[in-house]
C-alpha cells in the first residue's frame, strides 16, 4: 500500500510539474481540410447562426472566398466573389448598420498612384453582394477596421506605397452610414521613400487597437525598406488624438514577419505580438510588447522557439484563450525548424499558454501529422467554429484550407465562454459583501477577435479591456447597483448584458 501510494504521489507530482511548466494544455488537432485556395483568412459569422464562416482571399483569381459553416464546425464548398484588382488584405464590419456583416478588401497595384477599397455587403444568409469600390490615395498594402471617431460606426483604414515606393500614405475611410468619406495623409517612415536606392521604403501590416488607453482606436504598422535585411524593419504607432493622427516610433518591433494587437494583460491597453526573423539577438522568435499610457513599451519579452538561430517561427500569430483558464494565450502555425538539439521539426502549431502577470508557459508544439509536400502556410486564423465554447484554428495552404479543432475541457475555467454569441457574466452575484467587488465575464461575438469588453457601473464607464475576458475588482459603495457589460466586436456590433447587485446586503 505504501509503495502504491508513493507511486501515485510521484505521478501526481510529475503531473503538477508538467502543468506548472506548460499550463493546461489545449487539446487541439487537425480534423478537416477543404478544397479552397485562400490567404489572409479570418473567421466571421455572416448569417448570425453562431457558427462562423471562413473568409479569405483567392489572389490568383482575384476573388473573396467564403466557406459556409454547416452549423457544427464543418464546411461546405467554397463560394467565390470576383473583385477587380490585386487583393492585399481583408477585414469585416457592419458598415451600413443593418446587423449583417460586410467584407472589405484592400486593393493595390492597378494604377501607379491610386488604390481602392472594395466593400461587399452581406445579405445575412452567408452570401455577399457585388463589390462597391471606394478610391483611396494609394495602392493599398494592408487594411484595418475600427471606430476611429467614436460614433459607433466602423471605419476603414488602409496603408500603402505608390508603385515606385516614392510615396507612403495612410487613408481613412470614415463611415457615414451609407458611404465613406476619404481622408489621407503621409505615413511616418524611417527610411527614405524612394524606389531607386538601397533604402527604398515599404509599409505594411496595419493593425488597430487602443495603444495608450485613452478610449480612442489607434493604428500601428511595420515600416521596412525594399532592399534591407528583415532586422531593419521598424514599428510605428499612429495615435488617434482629438487634433489628428500623431506618429510615434516605440522601441522594439524590428525584424517583423507580421503584426498582431490585443490586450494581453487585461489592463485596458492594446499590446503587440510580433513574430520576427532577422539576426538581432535572438535571430528568430516571437516578441510581446506591453504598452503603457504614453504609447511606449512598458516591458517586453521574447517567447522561446527552441533554437534561437533556426527554431520554428510562425509567420502570423493569433491571440486568445485557447485552454479556457481565463488567461490570454498566443498561437501560430510554423513551417518547421530545428529544436534545441538541432533535430528537424515538421510544420505544426506553436502554442504559448499564458501564466498571468505578463508571463507565458514553455512552448508547446503540435506537429502537423503527415504534412503534404510543400506545406508552407503563411496565415493562421482563430475563432469559435462550433458550439463547444473553445477557440479553434484555421490554417490555409495552397489549394487546401485546414481546420484544427479544439476540444479542451477545463473544469477550472473561471468563466466559460458562451456557446453562442453574447456575454456570460460570472460575477458579481446578486449580493456581495462590502468593499471591493469582483467583476468577471467572458464574451463571444460574430467576429474574432473581439474588440473589447466595457464595464459600466450605474451608467458610468468604469473599465474596458481589449480582449474577450474581463476580470477586475473595483471598490463599490454599499447599496444596490447596476453593472452593464458591453461586448464590442471587431465589426463594431454591440451586445449588452446588465446585472443588478447589492453591496453590503443580506
Amino acid at each position: 500500500m505504501f509503495l502504491r501510494n508513493l507511486i501515485l504521489l510521484s505521478a501526481a507530482m510529475v503531473l503538477t510539474s508538467v502543468t506548472a511548466l506548460f499550463g493546461q494544455e489545449p487539446a487541439i488537432a487537425p480534423t478537416s481540410s477543404y478544397p479552397a485556395s485562400l490567404s489572409n483568412v479570418l473567421v466571421a459569422d455572416l448569417n448570425g447562426d453562431n457558427a462562423p464562416e471562413i473568409i479569405g482571399l483567392q489572389s490568383s483569381s482575384s476573388a473573396v472566398g467564403v466557406l459556409k459553416n454547416l452549423g457544427n464546425g464543418k464546411y461546405g464548398a467554397a463560394t467565390y466573389y470576383a473583385v477587380s484588382g490585386t487583393l492585399n488584405g481583408i477585414a469585416v464590419g457592419d458598415f451600413n448598420g443593418d446587423g449583417r456583416l460586410d467584407v472589405a478588401v484592400a486593393i493595390g497595384s492597378f494604377s501607379p498612384d491610386i488604390g481602392r477599397v472594395a466593400v461587399l455587403r452581406g445579405n445575412g444568409d452567408g452570401t455577399l453582394q457585388l463589390p462597391v469600390y471606394y478610391p483611396v490615395a494609394i495602392p493599398a498594402n494592408s487594411i484595418a477596421v475600427g471606430d476611429f471617431n467614436n460614433d459607433k460606426k466602423p471605419d476603414i483604414a488602409v496603408i500603402g506605397n505608390s508603385n515606385d515606393n516614392s510615396k507612403n500614405t495612410v487613408a481613412i475611410l470614415t463611415n457615414t452610414g451609407s458611404s465613406f468619406t476619404e481622408h489621407s495623409f503621409a505615413a511616418a517612415t524611417y527610411y527614405t521613400a524612394n524606389g531607386f536606392g538601397p533604402d527604398g521604403d515599404f509599409i505594411d501590416d496595419l493593425v488597430a487597437g487602443d495603444f495608450n488607453g485613452d478610449g480612442r482606436i489607434d493604428l500601428a504598422y511595420i515600416d521596412g525598406c525594399t532592399q534591407c535585411d528583415p532586422s531593419s524593419e521598424q514599428l510605428f504607432i499612429l495615435s488617434n488624438t482629438t487634433s489628428g493622427w500623431k506618429a510615434k516610433q516605440p522601441a522594439g518591433g524590428s525584424g517583423s514577419e507580421s503584426l498582431a494587437a490585443a490586450d494581453i494583460d487585461g489592463d485596458g491597453i492594446s499590446d503587440f505580438v510580433i513574430p520576427f526573423q532577422g539576426c538581432h539577438t535572438p535571430c528568430v522568435g516571437v516578441a510581446v510588447l506591453y504598452m503603457n499610457k504614453n504609447s511606449a513599451v512598458a516591458s517586453s519579452q521574447n517567447l522561446d522557439v527552441f533554437n534561437e538561430e533556426d527554431g520554428p517561427t510562425p509567420q502570423e500569430v493569433v491571440i486568445g484563450d485557447f485552454n479556457n483558464d481565463g488567461i490570454t494565450d498566443i498561437a501560430g502555425y510554423s513551417q518547421g525548424g530545428e529544436d534545441q538539439n538541432f533535430n528537424q521539426l515538421p510544420p505544426g502549431i506553436m502554442m504559448w499558454t499564458g501564466a498571468g502577470n505578463r508571463t507565458f508557459h514553455a512552448l508547446k508544439y503540435y506537429k502537423q501529422p503527415n504534412p503534404p509536400s510543400n506545406f508552407f502556410p503563411l496565415y493562421t486564423a482563430a475563432g469559435f467554429l462550433n458550439k463547444n465554447g473553445t477557440r479553434d484554428l484555421v490554417v490555409p495552404n495552397g489549394m487546401k484550407t485546414q481546420v484544427w479543432m479544439n476540444s479542451t475541457s477545463n473544469p477550472a475555467d473561471p468563466c466559460p465562454y458562451p456557446v453562442s454569441g453574447g456575454v456570460h457574466v460570472c460575477a458579481p452575484s446578486a449580493n456581495v459583501g462590502s468593499g471591493t467587488v469582483q467583476f468577471l465575464a467572458s464574451a463571444r461575438t460574430n467576429t474574432q477577435p473581439l474588440n473589447r469588453i466595457e464595464l459600466w457601473i450605474d451608467g458610468q464607464k468604469r473599465a474596458q479591456v481589449f480582449t474577450d475576458r474581463l476580470h477586475i475588482s473595483l471598490p463599490i459603495p454599499n447599496g444596490t447597483h447596476t453593472a452593464g457589460f458591453i461586448e464590442v466586436g471587431a465589426s463594431g456590433l454591440f451586445i449588452k448584458k446588465r446585472v443588478t447587485f447589492t453591496v453590503g446586503g443580506n
